[in-house]
């Protein structure tokens, strides 16, 4: 997973990167659902389906939003 966030106003760039075998793991999981009204399994099929859509991707953006100041949030899986 690859997180970009650009500044327009100061011109800068920041890259955020986090193996998506960390990110989208049981143990997340089960923290994520301890911290949500979703259950450990409900959360643990999101995480696969992340982890499949990632494939599916294939280097395009899984979001990109643009701030009504010009600045955005690009998110990779």
């Amino acid at each position: 997973m690859k997180i970009i966030i650009q500044e327009k106003e100061k011109d800068k760039c920041h890259t955020v990167r986090i193996p998506l075998k960390i990110a989208l793991n049981p143990a997340t999981a089960a923290v994520a659902a301890a911290n949500s009204d979703l259950t450990f399994e409900q959360m643990n099929a999101l995480m696969k389906a992340f982890r499949q859509s990632a494939k599916l991707l294939n280097g395009q953006p899984f979001v990109e939003v643009t701030g009504q100041d010009g600045d955005r949030v690009i998110i990779y899986l």
